[in-house]
């Protein structure tokens, strides 16, 4: 089943991006220390630098904090979590390892690295190519609580001024593919004033939870089985254009329709 949706912009003008905007290359083979300014230094991470949340509740002394997701941040160094200063000596895909200086948090508390975020009026360009968070986990293996999303967006843009997340889908040239392999999540977008075009979703869900204005125009997304493409939960003033949604399963008791292939693609 494929169903085509179109929905007007509810903001004149809302997919404008500001002239002069600092524009960040995102690479499936990049690396997330470098700076992200030109094609041949582009970051692995479509959320690199974005904040995380505490995901089990620290207690102060503690040497390990889990969190949603840590492969974002730098891999050693100061953090702040919940506010206060942490030093922490490595991190994995969920937890921040050899911590000193904890105190107690609660689960949901903030942990912001020394990374800046792309941010109001940033562009972050994807290029072709498989994008997904790489590593060693499935459905059996994956931790209550984290998130293994190709990328999870905490902080956003600003009024005029929003966070763009563009892929290219020029003829000819590899499409942008964003791929959740199966965990639940393709991409989450938790924030506001945030443009997401030109990319394609498979293997997971778009989920856009507690956001606002939130665009998305030309995206392409693929359902799991009896999972939903594209949630939005708790969330205002979003807009969809010119977009495509596929294996849409019907309502209990009908039987989910068999997926079409996915185009192919080269990593």
């Amino acid at each position: 089943m494929r169903l085509l949706l179109g929905v007007p912009l509810a903001i004149a003008g809302g997919w404008a991006t500001p002239a002069g905007a600092p524009t960040f290359h995102v690479h499936p083979g990049g690396d997330n220390a470098n700076s992200g300014l030109s094609a041949t230094e582009p970051w692995l991470s479509i959320d690199r630098g974005q904040p995380t949340r505490v995901r089990a509740a620290v207690s102060a002394g503690d040497s390990t904090i889990a969190v949603e997701r840590a492969s974002q941040l730098p891999p050693g160094g100061v953090v702040t979590v919940d506010g206060r200063n942490v030093t922490c000596g490595n991190r994995n895909h969920t937890h921040l390892l050899g911590c000193t200086g904890t105190a107690d948090a609660k689960v949901g508390a903030t942990v912001v690295g020394a990374w800046a975020p792309a941010g109001a009026g940033d562009v972050l360009l994807l290029s072709g190519g498989v994008h997904f968070l790489n590593c060693s986990v499935d459905s059996a293996t994956a931790q209550a609580g984290a998130s293994y999303a190709a990328a999870v967006l905490y902080a956003g843009g600003a009024p005029g001024a929003p966070l763009t997340i563009r892929g290219t889908s020029t003829p000819g040239q590899q499409r942008t593919i964003i791929d959740g392999r199966d965990l639940g999540q393709g991409l989450r977008i938790s924030t506001s004033h945030v443009v997401l075009e030109d990319v394609e979703v498979r293997r997971g869900q778009v989920q856009v939870f507690e956001a606002a204005d939130v665009h998305i125009k030309k995206g392409r997304f693929h359902g799991v089985g009896r999972d939903q493409a594209l949630g939005i939960e708790y969330s205002t003033n979003v807009s969809l254009s010119r977009s495509s949604i596929f294996d849409v399963a019907p309502p209990s008791p009908f039987p989910p329709p068999s997926p079409p292939p996915f185009p192919p693609y080269t990593t």
